[in-house]
């Protein structure tokens, strides 16, 4: 007992917050008796330890009274009310419905866009009367068959289309980031995802309406589909509002495993929407594909929204306030008692959000954050940069599903397939690296390893492992045109999902608890940037790629030869993203 009280006597003081906590230790017991003045009387004092009254798990101070509170003394206690629990797993059951649903009509569009490209192009560029003719014996209009549709001139427009659709999106949504923030802080959450879930579903049922009429509107309208977000938000308000919610409702530490499985969820519902869409595609047409993926997308998301937390409370907590009050009650106001229960409706709003577009109306804040941020801590400045530039490299994948069918002389529906495979393996590496993590650590911290002699932390060496994947599965692609290699490619990329998650909790680890909605925040402005610029960079890539000017000798390999070097040249400069980590 005695070795106990001389330890406790050793720590050093703990954060304000935590003075209830101290009450039921040794030590605070004799500081107390010593100032009667400043004891509570209603504060019961554990008997004293010993082998007949030895230390239970059961009691409250056990769990809050570990190591990890003095090695992490601003992080809140992992330890989650029901509250809490219940908000994160809804928003992560939202977000996986979300992604099932747009992936489920992900490859549907693609045909849509390439029938009715390829249609018009027979129409009226070509006008192959031998074609037409032959469509139109069943008496209806000329459909071509999908493999007239792999031509360069016809796939270079599907492209088109495609990458200035997404570039479009990406304008969207950095135009209504911050509306779309504000109005979740001033309206109820729950409306404006109801609001956001319905201008969607009108875009996507748009977008097969003009699909069915391909000879009545030009192809170049599909570009007004993301202009629907300006009303909502759409999908990157979604993944910003949960992400911002896990984050309020996670404790730190535990942030990057639950950040993984998330992105592992994710990919997983990926996979089988869209080899749900792909099998459908082969049975019925894909504008009935894209409805049915609507249909789905609002009788998931509704109901999932409708149970998240509803209206602003009149007095916000924070995550430790509610732990606290909840184990002892005793150290709450009495106010606090009588207006607060511990079952209490979760908070309604984004807080960190709100604080940060609090901080945005104050240009001094604002402004100090981003200085401390970009100026002051370089590993994140950098971390910034490079992800900046792996997704320029990844925008090569903006086309992935038609170029592999064009390739491949396959269809979209088998391309679909075959590519589900891989968000299958990139599912199963992310779900078991939060496993892993714990050995992952023992590995970089071990005398003699090659990540301590480098400096990289865990999440910055899963980042740089996952980019060495991404690497190897581009020159995989650029070097054979086999269809084995095509799987194998698929299977060394599959690690590769880890980059985004690998590199946030790195930045998040370098940055204070303030700090980590900005980072957030920058994340999203940084991809929506280079997003802006991946559409016409790669058109003209794969313009060329398809024209008979290339004479690389690269062929159809020529996009990923490309990224491949960019990709490498970004493995080179991780090291400048590992901060000072301490081993």
């Amino acid at each position: 007992m005695a070795s106990y009280i001389d330890i406790h006597k050793e720590r050093p003081s703990r954060p304000e917050e935590s003075e209830p906590l101290n009450a039921f230790s040794p030590s605070s017991s004799q500081s107390s008796s010593s100032s009667p003045a400043n004891s509570r009387p209603g504060t019961p004092r554990p008997p004293p330890l010993s082998p007949l009254n030895p230390r239970t798990p059961l009691e409250p101070f056990e769990i809050m009274d570990t190591p990890l509170l003095d090695t992490h003394p601003h992080s809140p206690p992992t330890v989650y009310t029901s509250r809490h629990r219940r908000t994160v797993l809804l928003c992560i059951l939202l977000e996986v419905f979300i992604i099932f649903s747009f992936a489920t009509t992900s490859l549907p569009f693609t045909r849509i866009v390439e029938n009715s490209v390829c249609q018009r192009w027979y129409e009226f560029e070509n006008k192959n009367q031998t074609l037409i003719d032959e469509g139109r014996k069943g008496g209806g209009r000329f459909m071509p068959d999908e493999k007239l549709c792999k031509t360069d001139e016809i796939q270079a427009g599907v492209v088109e289309i495609l990458g200035v659709s997404d570039t479009i999106s990406t304008v969207v949504s950095l135009l209504v980031m911050f509306p779309s923030g504000f109005l979740a802080g001033v309206i109820d959450r729950r409306a404006f995802l109801l609001l956001a879930i319905g201008e969607t579903a009108v875009g996507l049922s748009l977008m097969g309406f003009i699909g069915s009429n391909p000879l009545a509107f030009d192809p170049r309208l599909f570009w007004v589909i993301p202009l629907f977000d300006l009303i909502g938000g759409g999908f990157t308000f979604f993944g910003i509002m949960m992400r911002t919610v896990i984050a309020e409702n996670t404790p730190k530490d535990d942030l990057a495993a639950v950040y993984y499985k998330l992105t592992g969820f994710n990919i997983l519902s990926t996979f089988l929407g869209t080899t749900l869409g792909s099998w459908l595609m082969g049975i019925i047409s894909p504008v009935k594909v894209l409805y049915m993926g609507v249909v789905l997308f609002v009788v998931l998301s509704v109901p999932t929204i409708l149970l998240l937390p509803p209206a602003l409370p009149e007095k916000e907590k924070n995550m430790y306030d509610d732990i606290r009050s909840s184990q002892y009650p005793e150290t709450a106001d009495d106010n606090d008692a009588d207006d607060e229960d511990t079952t209490a409706a979760p908070r309604r709003k984004a807080t960190l959000y709100q604080r940060f577009l609090e901080q945005a109306r104050s240009k001094t804040n604002l402004y100090a954050s981003v200085k401390t941020l970009l100026f002051e801590q370089r590993a994140i400045r950098n971390a910034l940069v490079i992800l900046f530039l792996n997704m320029i490299a990844r925008g090569v994948r903006i086309p992935f599903q038609t170029w592999v069918s064009k390739r491949y002389s396959w269809t979209l529906s088998k391309t679909g397939i075959v590519l589900s495979f891989e968000s299958l393996m990139g599912a199963v590496v992310l779900l078991l690296l939060p496993f892993a993590k714990s050995k992952i650590e023992r590995v970089v911290s071990g005398k003699g390893s090659l990540w301590r002699k480098l400096r990289f932390p865990p999440d910055l060496m899963i980042a740089t492992l996952s980019l060495v994947a991404q690497t190897l599965s581009a020159i995989l692609l650029t070097v054979t045109a086999s269809e084995f290699f095509l799987v194998m490619s698929l299977v060394v990329n599959a690690p590769a999902r880890a980059f985004f998650d690998g590199l946030r909790s790195h930045c998040i680890a370098q940055a204070k608890e303030s700090e980590i909605m900005i980072i957030h925040m920058a994340f999203v402005i940084v991809e929506i940037m280079s997003g802006i610029l991946n559409g016409p960079l790669w058109i003209k890539v794969y313009a060329f790629t398809y024209s008979e000017g290339n004479v690389t000798g690269l062929g159809m390999g020529l996009p990923f030869a490309i990224c491949a070097v960019l990709t490498g040249g970004i493995v080179a400069g991780m090291g400048w993203a590992r901060g000072n980590p301490k081993f």
